[in-house]
Formats: structure tokens, C-alpha cells, sequence
């Protein structure tokens, strides 16, 4: 079950456990815990172990970062930390001088909006230039791989048509 809600957001977590029967000790079982003495149920301490960490990690709140990503940043932080020397956007700068050198595109102020859906498979996206508001053009944007750093709950409520049959089964 953890590996299947892994890329879920939290909220998205909470749907499965509320609404869909999920046991949060199945969802818990492998998640970091908080320090020992911190709280005496052990349930609490792995809630509070995930739920705790560091937000300008990722640099959003925990109700909109996945639950695998809270529960690894979690895990690093348990045996100690290091931070970059410089700006963080040093990473980001370094990841994306890599991705341009393999031949890859590094957009900035561009929201997705939808994912191009071909004969049962993701052929590319349409993105909105957002430095310009709302209105901006949209692009699409064909790749022989497309890779959705996103939730499942956003990729299929959102990014999909909502006709496709795996959307279909998600919703249902």
C-alpha cells in the first residue's frame, strides 16, 4: 500500500485513509520516526517523523508534497545534514547546465497544463509562459519521454482527459 500512495500528496493520503479504508499503520509501517522520548505511541512518533521535516527542502508546504518525499527527506535528515555552499539555486543551475548539455530544454515560468495523450501513451505537453500571468501562449511540447514530477491526485484530476480509462479507473 505505501508503495502504491508513494507519489500521493499528503492530502492525497489522507483521502486514502478517510475514504478509501487504507490502514495509516500499513501507510506508516516504513516511514522515519520521530526522535524516541518525543512521543510515547509509536504511531504518533512515525506521523510526526514524516509530518516534521524541513519545508525549503522542496520548497512547498506538506500538504502539497508527496508522501514519499516527506518520508525521504525525513530519513536523510535522521543521521545528521549538510548544506550547499552558496545559493541553493547553485542545484538547480548545476542540474540544469546538465540536462541542456545532454541535448534536453530547461523552461522557466512554465505551468503544464495538460498532457498529450496519443494512442494510449504521453507524447507531450502543453504549457502556459505563466511569467506573463494567466494569459500567457501556450506551447506544445512534443519528447519521446515525458516524466510527471506531479501527484497522481493533479496528474489525473488535471493534467489527463478525464475520458481516459485509467483516469476513469483512478476515479472510480
Amino acid at each position: 500500500t505505501l508503495y502504491k500512495l508513494a507519489s500521493y500528496t499528503v492530502r492525497d493520503v489522507q483521502y486514502a485513509i478517510f475514504n478509501k479504508g487504507y490502514s495509516i499503520g500499513a501507510l506508516l509501517k516504513e516511514c522515519p520516526t520521530a526522535p524516541a522520548g518525543s512521543e510515547p505511541d509509536p504511531i504518533l512518533r512515525r506521523v510526526k517523523g514524516v509530518l516534521n521535516h524541513p519545508i525549503g527542502d522542496y520548497a512547498v508546504q506538506p500538504r502539497v508534497a508527496t508522501f514519499a518525499a516527506q518520508g525521504i527527506t525525513m530519513a536523510h535528515y535522521m543521521e545528521g545534514a549538510a548544506y550547499t555552499v552558496g545559493p541553493t539555486q547553485n542545484i538547480s543551475i548545476g542540474l540544469s547546465s546538465v540536462v541542456r548539455a545532454m541535448g534536453g530544454e530547461v523552461l522557466c515560468d512554465a505551468t503544464v497544463e495538460k498532457i498529450i495523450i496519443e494512442n494510449d501513451r504521453a507524447v507531450g505537453v502543453l504549457v502556459r509562459n505563466t511569467s506573463v500571468g494567466k494569459h500567457g501562449s501556450l506551447t506544445e511540447i512534443r519528447a519521446r519521454n515525458v516524466v510527471c514530477a506531479t501527484s497522481v491526485f493533479n496528474l489525473y484530476q488535471n493534467l489527463m482527459p478525464q475520458e481516459h480509462p485509467v483516469v476513469q479507473e483512478f476515479n472510480n
